[in-house]
This record gives C-alpha cells, sequence and structure tokens, in this order.
C-alpha cells in the first residue's frame, strides 16, 4: 500500500482520490507520504 500511495502520488493523483481508490483513510495517505519525504530528506 505505501508503494501504491507513493506512486500515485508521482502521477499526480490527490490525497482524497488516492484514499477513496485504496480505501484507506485520508490520514493514512498524508502520514506516509509525511514519513516517506522526511526519509528521504535526511538521506
Amino acid at each position: 500500500v505505501k508503494q501504491q500511495i507513493s506512486d500515485m502520488a508521482m502521477n499526480g493523483s490527490g490525497i482524497r482520490d488516492t484514499a477513496r481508490v485504496l480505501g484507506i483513510s485520508p490520514t493514512t495517505v498524508i502520514e506516509t507520504l509525511k514519513k516517506k519525504f522526511q526519509a528521504k530528506s535526511g538521506e
């Protein structure tokens, strides 16, 4: 699911779109993207 969130974000899908398609909470999408971005910026 984390990979799908990342892929959809890179393809321009919005947070709500991503959440709806994957059947998860928009909050989950936001938190996942935040963690991924923080991990990338820390490298």
